[in-house]
């Protein structure tokens, strides 16, 4: 079985892994169709190209405009392997890799996902101030139980990378209480990204989200496709399709 895989905060983070791939045509034209896509959201003259380039770290300077290049760039590097013969079985995506999961098995066009992606950004400025820290113990050890019971009685839920790694998203006030109080708890807490996600803080932008992205249609995937963060199947063939032995209920 073939996976394409859409990877998240690691691909946004190192920023040499997305420069390394402007060099070629087709995702210069993929950015460039983004940058006019996000133009009609923000009414600016938006560079996606151009602000990767040169900037030395996008994320931290404008994480919202590094996450849509992010997507439009993993969209043409799957259109491209598509083009020259490639197939895969399922798609796969994590977090900030989702987007663009979603767009290459068919549920939203690349444009829907850009917009909704600004649409985000522009809703996230009305949540209380937040952040999203990475967990490790302090030893180095793995996470056990108690800490993620601990965490989650602190309204900051560990989402689980590894057996050692997780992240936690609250308001700032929570999340300066938990510090403090994490090293008690054998835990090591760095900040990561300047606001909450995957976290309960989000919850007051879900309604207006919702309403929002409700003007952008959402189609069944044309590929099986997977969420890493939860470990579950989105969608499955039936055991009758031609392409879909092993992969029914």
């Amino acid at each position: 079985m073939k996976v394409l895989l859409f990877p998240g905060l690691d691909a946004l983070f190192v920023t040499s892994k997305m420069k390394r791939w402007l060099q070629y045509e087709y995702v210069q034209n993929a950015l460039d169709q983004a940058s006019r896509d996000l133009s009609e959201a923000t009414e600016k003259d938006e560079n996606l190209h151009a602000f990767i380039a040169n900037t030395h770290r996008p994320h931290a300077v404008d994480l919202d405009r590094s996450l849509i290049a992010l997507t439009a760039l993993q969209v043409a590097i799957a259109d491209e392997l598509k083009r020259v013969g490639h197939r895969w079985d399922l798609v796969q995506g994590c977090s900030h890799g989702d987007i663009a999961r979603s767009v290459v098995c068919g549920s939203v066009s690349l444009k829907d996902a850009i917009h909704l992606l600004w649409a985000f950004a522009e809703l996230r400025k009305l949540l209380p101030s937040g952040s999203t820290c990475t967990v490790r113990t302090v030893d180095g050890t793995p996470l056990k139980q108690e800490h993620l019971d601990w965490l989650a009685a602190q309204s900051a839920p560990v989402s689980v990378w590894s057996d050692g790694h997780g992240t936690i998203g609250t308001d700032t006030a929570n999340m300066a209480a938990i510090c403090e109080q994490a090293s008690s708890q054998g835990l090591k807490i760095k900040d990561m990204l300047p606001f909450a996600v995957h976290s309960p803080a989000l919850l007051p932008a879900y309604d207006l989200l919702q309403k929002t992205a409700s003007q952008w249609p959402v189609i069944d995937p044309h590929t099986p496709t997977f969420s890493s963060i939860w470990v579950k199947r989105h969608w499955k063939w039936r055991c009758d399709h031609p392409r879909g032995s092993g992969l029914c209920h």
